[in-house]
């Protein structure tokens, strides 16, 4: 496998936490792609249709090339549900950092309960 890519999920709520788990994944040797962490839109007022599909295109693109996902589930979220379909409907490799929040957390994917937990798992994943 030569794209060792993962892209990190997580709640837009919790954005300045899942920034903090990228930089742990980072120092780890985990490169990410996700380009919506460090999105520039803080003023919702600049925000407008167009923006926002240019965005979900952004996630879907960084979501594709990506092998592994790593999902931050510190709550719920209707974007990382999205991008956990389509890492499970792409047959991708699934970490999920947290306690399970929806039916498709019970499929046969990777738990675990810390950031180094995920990083262990991801260079198990990537020896294969």
């Amino acid at each position: 496998m030569t794209n060792l890519t993962a892209y990190l999920a997580g709640p837009w709520a919790d954005r300045a936490q899942v920034r903090a788990v990228r930089d742990e994944l980072v120092a780890a040797g985990i490169p990410i792609q996700a380009r919506w962490i460090d999105s520039h839109h803080e003023d919702e007022s600049l925000v407008t249709d167009e923006v926002m599909g240019e965005e979900a295109m952004h996630d879907l693109e960084d979501v594709v090339k990506a092998p592994v996902l790593i999902v931050w589930n510190s709550m719920k979220s209707e974007g990382k549900a999205v991008e956990t379909g389509v890492a499970l409907a792409l047959m991708k490799d699934i970490i999920l950092i947290g306690k399970p929040t929806n039916v498709f957390h019970y499929l046969p994917i990777c738990k675990v309960e810390t950031v180094p937990q995920a990083i262990e798992a991801y260079n198990e994943l990537m020896k294969l």
